[in-house]
């Protein structure tokens, strides 16, 4: 993936921690039901299966505030900006 930078020599990435939240509330990878998750959120089996896959590119505002609901967290806690600079 290509991500142009910020400013000279400083890129940054956005981060989806949604899989990893997601195997942490069902107890591991091996336990994970993403129809449950489907049914819990309300989002589309589409939907949530893009984001455990990290298949999303962008995201709506409807849609993160369901996770939040799901997880009881703040947006901050799905997004990661994880930055590069030089050096």
């Amino acid at each position: 993936m290509y991500n142009p930078p910020i400013k000279e020599g400083v890129y940054a990435v956005i981060v989806n921690r949604v899989p990893e939240l997601i195997n942490l509330k069902f107890g591991g990878i091996e336990n994970v039901n993403l129809s449950e998750v489907q049914r819990e959120t309300g989002l589309t089996y589409v939907t949530v299966s893009k984001w455990y896959k990290g298949q999303v590119d962008r995201a709506d505002f409807p849609t993160l505030v369901r996770w939040c609901i799901y997880f009881d967290c703040d947006v901050g806690d799905l997004l990661l900006c994880a930055r590069r600079m030089p050096g």
